[in-house]
């Protein structure tokens, strides 16, 4: 049971809809009616996406920053923080995400399987030596757009094909400064281990007005295709709020997997009704 206990927590539940919403909405939209997404390949999908994903996510990465994690207070407050005892633990769990995802070649479609190997491959080079793309000025948030990819691969399986392109960027944008906004409360901690962010590049008060002209951006393409945009506005104007001192930075990031789950819920019934 402690070793479960450990692999669910590594895999950060309260993150996991980071992975399988998108993949949810993005078959959503792909679809006309909600039954046609009762197929073997979208439970499978949702599932890898759901534990599979996130164990191998944020498997590499509790591996990987060991040297930054020294310094993260968030590591022992709200998170858990790689002990050497556990590594092999760590290893494992991330042969069998590895072991997961080869699975999934006998139930997606070569289209969908190649998104799905690309988003392990962003999720390694985002962590990992020598690339490690978290520790690239302007790459790391850019990088990010790896959330946007289990959308891609939901929207593939049901439609053979990607969605727009502005889509997709404005996606980008909106993980983009999702990462870059996430980034700014460890700005002490990666400084002391002397880890250059684009938050700590560009400072806190920067990082903030880059965050609202990316959400803004994101608002404004999709204002193109659909109102929903309205909703995305929340996200730039709770930017605002932060910036003039009306609402506690980190205060807001523990609040985001609520906002971004009940944003997610509406986006799904939006995309099926719409």
């Amino acid at each position: 049971m402690k070793i479960l206990s450990l692999v669910f927590n590594l895999s950060r539940p309260r993150f996991w809809l980071y992975t399988a919403g998108p993949f949810i909405v993005g078959a959503a939209f792909a679809v006309h009616d909600v039954y046609q997404l009762n197929t073997p390949a979208f439970w499978i999908g949702l599932l890898f996406f759901l534990i599979p994903a996130n164990m191998y996510l944020y498997g590499v990465n509790d591996l990987a920053d060991e040297d930054t994690d020294e310094h993260n207070t968030k590591k022992t407050s709200h998170e858990i923080k790689l002990a050497e005892s556990n590594k092999r633990i760590y290893i494992v769990s991330i042969m069998i995400s590895i072991a997961t995802l080869l699975l999934l070649q006998s139930v997606f479609s070569a289209q969908s399987f190649l998104l799905t190997s690309i988003f392990m491959g962003l999720a390694t080079m985002y962590s990992l030596p020598p690339i490690r793309l978290k520790a690239r000025p302007y790459l790391d948030f850019l990088s990010n757009i790896l959330y946007v990819v289990p959308g891609l691969v939901g929207y593939s399986l049901f439609t053979g094909q990607l969605p727009p392109l502005p889509i997709i960027v404005a996606c980008g944008a909106w993980t983009g400064a999702m990462h870059l906004y996430s980034a700014i409360p460890d700005i002490q901690s990666d400084t002391q281990a002397k880890l250059q962010t684009t938050a700590v590049l560009l400072g806190r008060m920067n990082s903030l007005w880059l965050c609202f002209v990316l959400w803004s951006i994101c608002a404004i393409i999709v204002a193109f295709y659909s109102p929903f945009f309205v909703f995305i506005l929340v996200y730039p104007f709770l930017t605002l709020r932060v910036i003039i001192g009306q609402l506690d930075l980190t205060g807001l990031y523990w609040r985001f997997p609520w906002i971004n789950g009940i944003i997610g819920f509406i986006l799904f019934w939006y995309a099926i009704f719409s």
